[in-house]
């Protein structure tokens, strides 16, 4: 072990990351039997007055911003050769670390993510400390990026890594040297301006378009040209990538990502009342936490998948529908498991709608399919699609094609989803109707370059049954006779077995 993390209140158990001033240990403490986490200054760092300063101050601030979306600081001890901050130990994943394995995210949990960042945010911008008898006005973090915030395990976004915060306007010295990561911050820090709390809003907003869109809104091969490019940029170019996402996310990123600072949301308050009435139509009254840990943590299937709950002509539908689908998933657990191969989940807090779908579940396990398919019916918006599938699924699996393919088809009529429209072609198959099959897995095609590898198989899969099920010769035009027109009058004519 090395010297420098000798410390007899500690045990360390492994180090979680280096830096270029220090490194990063996961320790317990022997007396509290805790897990926390050591951020120990490097030797040579330590030969350093004005790094040992920065050093402390980091401690200090974040020492003196207590909310429960920011890393609390249990303590900081310096010695001659050693200077070490201990942090709350935060089990789980940075934000980082999410977005390699999901690639992006939908809107409705991007919102989740940006507002839980924004409580903890505001509180550091809205912050009054005093150190040495001077009282300052805010506290601006200076490097916020995916690194540094991480996602606990109750899906509550925590701020870390107050390295190169800065107090306010008191700003203490400007020079030339950029402390930060350049991709995220601003026109005026890399002109060497004097930053304000914007400067935190535009990498916030650089963050908010990543998470849409799994690349930076400033692309370049060297770090000379990235500053060209964040200092140049047309809003007509980052507007033009954002094509398709709600009209409203979009200002609001626009906004945050303003070439002038005063172009921008003043501070983190301003910007999270611009995003919460967003936020609650999706939402309502559901806190980002508890959104982030449904999808982050339980739900696990990919954005294009999710994306696909989209009814394409209703936009007012989608704000009411998209994440509640999600969350359906999540609460029947089983329900897209086949699909998704997700396993159980758990269910969405409200008692009332957790009531209501028990009883559905209740009517299926027991095949009482009138009541099941009058109860799913009743169901809220957000379960009814979910509740539709697993009736289909149900009644296929006992053989009652015709009501089946209705229970699929209503499932649709809410927003188009690739594992119903599965079931949809598997139902169809079976009665030999090939150009509706076909015409089915068309809708899906577009889909499939962004599907996962499972749902792409399983999209090859139903494409080769359709092939090899057509008679000799049938171009898929038209039904085959021998089994389909019982079926498709059926489903044309909305009448059921």
């Amino acid at each position: 072990m090395n010297a420098s993390i000798n410390d007899n209140r500690y045990e360390i158990l492994k180090i979680l990351g280096q830096g270029a001033s220090a490194d990063v240990y996961l320790a317990r403490h022997k007396a509290l039997n805790e897990l926390r986490v050591l951020k120990i200054m490097h030797q040579d760092m330590m030969l350093d007055a004005r790094s040992r300063a920065k050093f402390k101050r980091e401690a200090q601030l974040a020492a003196n911003l207590k909310h429960p979306a920011i890393v609390r600081i249990h303590d900081v001890s310096q010695t001659s050769s050693k200077l070490q901050i201990e942090m709350e130990y935060v089990e789980g994943q940075s934000l980082r670390q999410h977005l390699e394995k999901c690639q992006t995210f939908p809107v409705p949990v991007v919102l989740a993510i940006i507002a839980g960042i924004l409580e903890g945010l505001a509180h550091a911008h809205s912050a009054r400390l005093q150190f040495d008898d001077v009282v300052y006005d805010g506290v601006i973090h200076r490097d916020l990026k995916p690194e540094n915030v991480l996602i606990r395990q109750d899906g509550q976004p925590v701020i870390c890594d107050f390295g190169v915060a800065k107090l306010g306007a008191d700003l203490m010295s400007q020079t030339a040297h950029i402390s930060g990561s350049v991709a995220y911050m601003a026109p005026e820090r890399l002109r060497g301006e004097p930053s304000t709390r914007s400067i935190d809003i535009f990498a916030l907003g650089v963050t908010f378009y990543e998470l849409l869109k799994n690349s930076r809104p400033f692309l370049a091969g060297n770090r000379t040209a990235l500053i060209e490019n964040i200092l140049k940029w047309e809003i007509v170019d980052i507007a033009a990538e954002l094509q398709g996402i709600d009209e409203s996310v979009t200002e609001i990123i626009l906004k945050a990502l303003a070439r002038q600072p005063a172009d921008r949301y003043k501070d983190a308050s301003e910007m999270a009342a611009a995003v919460q009435p967003i936020y609650k139509l999706y939402h309502g009254d559901a806190t980002p936490a508890s959104v982030i840990a449904n999808y982050l943590l339980k739900g696990h299937f990919t954005t294009a998948e999710f994306n696909a709950l989209v009814p394409e002509e209703s936009p007012l539908r989608l704000r009411a529908l998209l994440f509640g689908l999600a969350l359906a998933v999540v609460a029947g657990g089983f329900a897209l498991a086949h699909f998704y191969n997700l396993g159980d989940k758990s269910s969405p807090s409200a008692n009332s709608a957790d009531a209501s779908w028990s009883a559905f579940q209740e009517m299926l396990t027991a095949r009482n399919w009138n009541h099941a398919e009058n109860h799913a019916g009743g169901l809220d918006s957000l379960r009814r699609q979910e509740a539709y599938y697993l009736l289909g699924r149900a009644l296929f699996a006992q053989g009652e094609n015709g009501r089946a393919l209705l229970s699929a088809s209503k499932a649709l009529d809410i927003g188009f989803h690739p594992t119903v429209a599965a079931l949809k072609v598997e139902i169809l198959l079976q009665e030999g109707a090939y150009n509706l099959a076909a015409q089915e897995l068309e809708q899906v095609k577009p889909w499939i370059d962004r599907m996962s590898p499972e749902n792409q198989a399983r999209y090859h899969e139903l494409k080769l049954r359709l092939k090899a099920q057509r008679k000799p010769g049938e171009s898929g035009q038209a039904p085959n006779p021998a089994g389909a027109g019982s079926a498709e009058k059926r489903y044309l004519s909305g009448k059921s077995d």
